[in-house]
């Protein structure tokens, strides 16, 4: 028996498939949401690269959108840790499913952060499913991972459409009936108001 449970979905967890050598690794949750550096962070991190106390910037793929490009929003689900942070895995077979809870008029996707601390948010590409609040994507290594959520901007945008449209009405009926208050006074008659 190889000793890996075929239902290995069940929980947060990655493929053991995918896996390139045999390496002990964990699986955390924590609270919280995962964010951009402060400029202060950043600052911080270039001075001691200067001094040579931390390496050079960390190459991360070119499909992740890094830092001021990333995504950024509220918490749809638990932050999934993945240790060691510095573990390499086979990104077309490394698979990590995650629960999370969005409403229907939110966005979602899957933002990360590596083990120097540069966040990013995953592409389209990597996501392989995101539904019935369970999402599914592709992990290159350790990190921490989180499905992260913000307002649909369409609807906000129709929203806030409808209610000038609302506005502008009242505001005109309001000057057509203090012009024309035998208009007023029919439409009151009309709905039984007592005149």
């Amino acid at each position: 028996s190889s000793g890996i449970n075929a239902e290995w979905p069940l929980r947060p967890g990655i493929d053991p498939n995918a896996l390139a050598a045999a390496v002990l690794f964990y699986i955390e949750e924590e609270d919280g949401t995962l964010e951009q550096s402060t400029e202060e962070e950043v600052e911080r991190r270039r001075r001691r690269r200067q001094t040579g106390e931390e390496e050079e910037d960390e190459q991360v793929s070119d499909d992740l959108s890094t830092e001021a490009d990333a995504e950024t929003g509220s918490s749809a689900s638990m932050i999934v840790a993945i240790y060691p942070q510095e573990m390499q895995l086979t990104l077309s077979t490394a698979h990590l499913k995650v629960k999370y809870s969005a409403d229907a008029a939110d966005t979602t996707f899957v933002a990360m952060v590596t083990s120097k601390g540069t966040y990013a948010s995953l592409p389209d590409s990597r996501v392989e499913s995101m539904e019935s609040g369970q999402a599914q994507f592709q992990i290159s290594g350790g990190g921490k991972y989180q499905v992260l959520k913000y307002p649909y901007v369409p609807v906000i945008i129709a929203f806030c459409i409808l209610a000038v449209v609302l506005v502008a009405l009242v505001i005109g009926l309001a000057i057509f009936f203090h012009k024309n208050p035998s208009a007023w006074y029919r439409v009151k008659r009309t709905f039984g108001g007592d005149v």
